[in-house]
């Protein structure tokens, strides 16, 4: 258990403490990695629909806590308009030690999702981008505890950040469990612990956190993929996806022989020859582009409205966009965790001609075979038109 006393990085983590050892990265406070109000608007918006009462939609996911425990129907605890900052917010809780726990809440802003994404890119770029996707919690607490059990221990490791306040985390020593050792966390330091750990987090001084969970057990992935394999199982059932009911005992052949019990024998035939189904791999090439395109940080925000372009108009690249082949003369492209299809050789060489500033007319001088495609790489967050544009 280290807490580096200089600067610390990616590259640091990566060569030093992943998968091994808990660490502390120091950061600066007056340089916020993230936008801490920002994440405080986010917190506010996914709390909304619960202090009515109504779930909108399953995430973001909000709970709240007190030290009796989680509050089903926490109503106007929850942090709401009238509450333009943390510090208010917890001074109208007058002191009651509580703990908002908010999952899945960077789907509701793209600023805030594309700030954290780019944060850990060069992360993913070490050790390599994860197949699964990465579990997004923002927390505000005071004065309370949270207990991570051994499930969610067990199978993710995670990354903290703290913007504002203070963290103090017992961490549990190297299987077989130890004594817990301490961390403190500082405003701009992110905490990295690896996962099999037991935790315990003091949330303290109003602190404000961005917790990403990141999936590490082995088991996992052939978990995903089985879900995958069964949900296209299902679409080409026969008898429309209905349980079969069978008699008993069961028939038997002339020779006296059971007779198999058709529907299951059918459903393993099925399983055993969909690992080489061509639609299972290309929906598990989507996904591989997507997460990466996206870090991981799963569900990402909904496409925005494309902008109305004309040929003056200056726009260029805002970030990575993923190709992937896709079959003879075809490509998927991911941006910003959004993935569609391209086809032909025209778009070869637009992403190029977007790394620095050009016109759309330039861009489509030979057709305009190409607006579709930049009206998508617009509505998805992929290009930008300049200030100055005609």
């Amino acid at each position: 258990m280290t807490t580096d006393e200089s600067a610390v990085g990616w590259d640091t983590l990566a060569d030093r403490h992943w998968d091994r050892t808990p660490v502390v990265l120091p950061g600066r406070e007056d340089e916020p990695p993230v936008d801490a109000g920002r994440a405080f608007d986010v917190a506010v918006a996914a709390a909304a629909p619960f202090r009515a009462g109504t779930r909108f939609r399953a995430l973001p996911d909000v709970r709240f806590f007190t030290a009796a425990g989680r509050i089903r129907a926490p109503g106007d605890r929850l942090p709401g308009p009238d509450d333009p900052t943390v510090d208010h917010y917890l001074k109208r809780l007058d002191g009651e030690p509580s703990l908002l726990a908010v999952e899945q809440p960077l789907m509701l802003d793209a600023a805030l999702w594309s700030q954290v994404r780019d944060l850990i890119r060069p992360l993913w770029q070490r050790v390599g981008f994860p197949v699964l996707p990465v579990v997004a919690e923002l927390t505000i607490g005071d004065g309370l505890d949270r207990d991570d059990g051994p499930a969610d221990a067990s199978t993710h490791a995670v990354l903290t950040w703290v913007l504002r306040g203070r963290m103090e985390v017992r961490v549990e020593s190297a299987p077989p469990a130890g004594p817990r050792e301490t961390l403190r966390v500082e405003p701009g330091d992110v905490l990295y612990r690896p996962g099999g750990r037991r935790v315990q987090e003091s949330h303290q001084d109003g602190c404000l956190a961005l917790h990403l969970r990141i999936p590490m057990d082995p088991r996992l992935p052939s978990a995903a993929v089985t879900g995958l394999v069964a949900d296209l199982l299902q679409a080409r059932r026969a008898d429309g996806g209905r349980v079969p009911y069978l008699p008993f005992p069961p028939p038997r052949d002339p020779d006296g022989v059971v007779t198999p019990i058709a529907p299951l024998v059918a459903a393993g035939e099925a399983l055993s020859g969909a690992a080489g189904d061509p639609e299972l791999n290309r929906i598990l090439r989507v996904q591989w582009a997507r997460r990466v395109s996206a870090c991981g940080l799963e569900p990402v925000p909904d496409p925005g409205a494309p902008a109305a372009l004309t040929p003056d108009h200056l726009v260029r690249l805002t970030g990575e966009v993923i190709r992937m082949p896709d079959g003879p003369g075809a490509a998927l492209w991911a941006v910003n965790g959004h993935v569609f299809a391209v086809r032909g050789t025209s778009a070869d060489g637009l992403l190029d001609r977007l790394r620095t500033p050009v016109t759309v007319g330039e861009l489509t001088a030979g057709g305009d075979g190409l607006l579709p495609l930049l009206h998508r790489l617009s509505a998805l967050r992929g290009i930008e038109v300049l200030e100055g544009s005609c």
